[in-house]
């Protein structure tokens, strides 16, 4: 399958009807299988006010459905088309109207975080989750979309991967920190054994814009590409569409762009963890389950997940663990997560191992413990969702244990949220 993703410039004194309609003949010749846009797309002289609809009526589906299916008939494409509805609701909308009989026409998403009005926001959030997270059916393959931020919480593209998803596709508005958004969907790959795919919009300093397009195998290879409104090379040549061939791709594995990232202390530490006393610090701890315990520090509890091998694979997994509703008597919890492995092939730790574990602890909020004969590392998030290294000093990491609190700073704000995010655990599991 052949996907174009549209890194669009925003610019809307750039983003005329002309520009416009010469990417679209563009789109056209190259016979591409489907378009996707960015988050909150401009797609003169298609654009649909979101003042005109509520995305949930029906009645609203259809207008938007049919204004998009007249884009899709220059195109000659499928499309996913990324906006904003009258209520502040987010959505992305898939519209093929050239589907056959086993194919989807029209599904569309709603943005779960980082927004004022969120599909979380649904009372009967739990009906809805059926429907948001089946699949879409286009060319023998299942595809899942989600939106922005929503990437960042791997239960969202899990649900997907439980669906037995093919391709995962993410609009995202822009202007991202590369390495994180980079790492993000690398993994989001990874966990679902799928190709994932994410686009954005930009608007700002064209010096060196921060909008990219990216594109990884189910290996975690970043995919390659043809830029077919340029002669640009660079995934970040904004006003452009690159197209990814999902079948054509390399099946080899991509080692983490920061596998030599420097490991620093921390500056405050309240923790020390030496790494060859797990089994006593266990004994001293109270056991949940075979994999959770608890241990009082101080005004603290540390909440111990622990993952054996392959398992930290697992979102739902690990996810069931750091929301296990018995954790909920405990005060001022504090999130660890201990990897422990038997043997530890160096190329997976660099390929594979070395990005999921730092992508645990900034979607989380935690700190990791890699345990292993060759490799014992420490990661933790920071305040900022980047992930630290932590240096071992004397067979011991020091750790700030005010950067572990878990879902009760993910969710401070929003505690309804989180509700319905423990519903999307307990869908996927």
């Amino acid at each position: 399958m052949r996907i174009g993703l549209y890194l669009q410039d925003q610019n809307e004194k750039k983003l005329t009807d002309k520009y416009f309609e010469e990417h679209i003949k563009k789109v056209k010749a190259a016979q591409i299988d489907l378009l996707v846009f960015p988050e909150n797309c401009y797609i003169f002289p298609f654009k649909i006010e979101s003042v005109e609809v509520d995305i949930i009526n029906s009645e609203d589906q259809e207008a938007v459905y049919n204004r998009i299916s007249e884009l899709a008939q220059l195109t000659r494409c499928a499309i996913i088309y990324s906006s904003q509805d009258m209520l502040g609701r987010n959505f992305s909308m898939f519209v093929n109207p050239f589907a056959s009989e086993t194919e989807t026409q029209s599904k569309f998403y709603i943005k779960h975080t980082a927004t004022i009005s969120s599909a979380f926001d649904f009372e009967n959030y739990g009906e809805w989750i059926e429907y948001l997270f089946e699949p879409i059916d286009f060319k023998d393959k299942k595809i899942g979309m989600t939106i922005c931020y929503d990437c960042n919480h791997s239960m969202f593209s899990r649900a997907y991967g439980r669906n037995g998803v093919d391709i995962l596709i993410n609009s995202t508005g822009g202007n991202v920190v590369y390495n994180k958004w980079y790492r993000y969907n690398k993994v989001r790959a990874i966990e679902n054994n799928c190709i994932n795919l994410c686009t954005m919009g930009y608007t700002g300093n064209y010096k060196n814009p921060n909008s990219y397009v990216f594109g990884f195998t189910p290996q975690g290879k970043h995919m390659s590409y043809k830029n077919i409104t340029s002669n640009k090379t660079e995934n970040n040549a904004v006003g452009n569409i690159f197209v990814f061939d999902t079948e054509n791709q390399s099946q080899d594995y991509e080692t983490d762009l920061r596998i030599g990232q420097k490991e620093t202390l921390n500056k405050f530490s309240q923790f020390d963890f030496e790494v060859d006393s797990l089994d006593s610090i266990l004994t001293k701890a109270k056991k949940i389950t075979e994999n959770l315990y608890v241990l009082k520090k101080g005004q603290e509890t540390i909440v111990f997940c622990m993952i054996e091998e392959n398992n930290i694979l697992l979102p739902e997994y690990i996810s069931s663990l750091m929301y296990d509703e018995r954790l909920k008597k405990y005060k001022s919890k504090r999130y660890l997560i201990i990897n422990q492995w038997n043997t530890l092939d160096e190329n997976y730790y660099k390929t594979i191992l070395s990005d999921v574990l730092k992508v645990r602890v900034t979607e989380s909020y935690c700190a990791a413990i890699l345990l292993s004969p060759n490799y014992k590392k420490c990661y933790q998030s920071g305040n900022n969702k980047v992930a630290q290294m932590v240096k071992m000093v004397n067979n011991s990491f020091a750790i700030d244990l005010k950067r572990m609190s878990g879902p009760e700073t993910i969710w401070k704000t929003t505690p309804l949220w989180r509700e319905k995010y423990e519903m999307l655990i307990q869908y996927s599991n």
